[in-house]
């Protein structure tokens, strides 16, 4: 899936703004944007990270490229989010 469904664009607009206005952690939101799947997620969190406070761009990063590099997990996030909650 290279698009996100316009429900799922909602949805990511919806907990991008909460992130934006610090009602939800970085964390949290990474964790929130699980279900949406495929390049597109890997493409929207990738233009996120310039906007990361730097005590967080590098578990981030570290995440992305995590995806970038794991095929499956363009199509489940579930492993990668294990990292996350560790970190």
């Amino acid at each position: 899936q290279l698009e996100l469904k316009p429900n799922e664009l909602g949805e990511f607009g919806k907990l991008l703004a909460e992130w934006q206005s610090n009602q939800l952690n970085t964390k949290t939101f990474v964790k929130q944007t699980a279900r949406l799947y495929g390049e597109s997620r890997r493409n929207l969190l990738d233009g996120l990270h310039d906007f990361l406070p730097i005590n967080e761009q590098t578990w981030f990063l570290d995440y992305l490229n995590n995806l970038k590099s794991t095929p499956s997990s363009l199509f489940s996030s579930t492993e990668s989010l294990q990292d996350v909650q560790t970190l």
